[in-house]
């Protein structure tokens, strides 16, 4: 029996890495096919303009390689020492914005941004966490009237708190638990793409670092989206 469990937890392990690789390397790897597509058809752009797809390919370089760290590290035990350094949220977060408007270009939305707290905790578990909220927000906004989205942040006791509130379709009140199971959506997310991984993995990683993710939502009005980033002893250090 304790054979058959352990080969049984090893083949979840091995599903949810797999999973987890397919979903969150796709941002990454659509800026550099999109980016390679565009400099290959305008060879004549200008500098400033070859400049900046060349920062994006290397940001979505550093992005791949931190997905793939990240993940051989969910299979570790809870207790393996993890990457802890400060992050700058206000430019962690703007490039996660900027990452996902590349990937979504006919997509309009309206990013608000208020306080921004820093982060000491994992920046790969970070960049993870927001580029799949962020574009939740963006791939679920409502197709009539202004979307946006509302990035804030506050100290709490204990940590930091961050909020992302949006006014896009939003989640049946009985599936908000629901959402954060592997390969489960919410049942009006039907016609659009989605692999129903995004919100799971979201879970797990804050889990790792523990903190916490707490959803509140309402049909055709929107969601809340609050994260709970605890403070790190070497904060206090």
């Amino acid at each position: 029996m304790e054979e058959k469990q352990e080969q049984l937890m090893f083949s979840r392990e091995l599903d949810v890495l797999a999973s987890t690789l397919a979903h969150d390397l796709k941002n990454p790897l659509s800026v550099l096919k999109i980016g390679n597509s565009f400099l290959s058809k305008n060879v004549g752009v200008s500098v400033k303009v070859s400049e900046r797809w060349f920062e994006a390919f290397a940001a979505s370089i550093q992005n791949i390689e931190s997905i793939i760290n990240q993940t051989l590290q969910l299979g570790k035990i809870r207790s393996a020492e993890k990457e802890v350094a400060c992050v700058a949220m206000d430019k962690k977060i703007r490039n996660c914005i900027d990452e996902i408007k590349l990937v979504y270009p006919d997509k309009q939305m309206e990013i608000k941004l208020g306080d921004l707290f820093p982060l000491y905790t994992d920046g790969g578990i970070v960049y993870q966490v927001f580029i799949n909220l962020i574009g939740n927000a963006v791939k679920y906004a409502k197709k009539s009237g202004e979307a946006f989205l509302h990035i804030y942040s506050e100290k709490a006791d204990k940590g930091v708190v961050y909020y992302l509130e949006d006014n896009g379709i939003g989640i049946p009140e009985d599936e908000l638990q629901k959402v954060f199971l592997t390969n489960e959506r919410a049942s009006n997310t039907a016609k659009i793409a989605g692999s129903g991984i995004g919100l799971a993995l979201v879970k797990h990683l804050m889990e790792r670092i523990g903190g916490t993710i707490h959803l509140s939502s309402e049909l055709n009005k929107g969601t809340v989206v609050r994260l709970f980033f605890p403070v790190s002893s070497r904060t206090l250090a």
